[in-house]
């Protein structure tokens, strides 16, 4: 199995996993250990857009506030910048991603930086995120 193989299978693996038990950290920790191995082999761009999925999730994790019926949503400002090129990966992510976590979690970041187009792709993932929300 080449190594890029073996990272593709990573990465299947966690798009698979749809446990409300995983936390996000974990989720962006597992794929930084990949980003990295695409990083050392080159392969800068694969690396960067693993990057921008790492800081959504990484900067959701940090930023989860509370409603008023004690579950939590998630929070972001200007202190988390994504280029515009970043901001069409992430995207491209929530219409090609099965796992609703991911879908969510992008859409929701996506959706709060004013890129509108991508709501008709957030509406199914709504009953989903509502659900997982309170796992996070």
């Amino acid at each position: 199995m080449s190594e890029d193989t073996a990272l593709r299978a990573h990465l299947e693996d966690i798009e698979r996993d749809t446990s409300t038990m995983q936390r996000l950290h974990q989720r962006a920790t597992r794929l930084a250990e990949i980003r990295k191995s695409y990083e050392s082999s080159g392969n800068d761009e694969r690396a960067e857009q693993l990057q921008w999925e790492i800081s959504v999730l990484f900067f959701t994790r940090m930023n989860l506030g509370p409603l008023r019926d004690g579950s939590r949503v998630a929070i972001w400002d200007d202190q988390l910048i994504i280029p515009d090129k970043g901001l069409d990966y992430l995207e491209k992510r929530v219409k090609e991603t099965h796992n609703p976590i991911h879908r969510s979690i992008y859409a929701d970041f996506l959706w709060k930086r004013g890129r509108g187009s991508i709501v008709e792709t957030v509406r199914p993932s709504t009953p989903v995120y509502c659900y997982c929300r309170n796992g996070f």
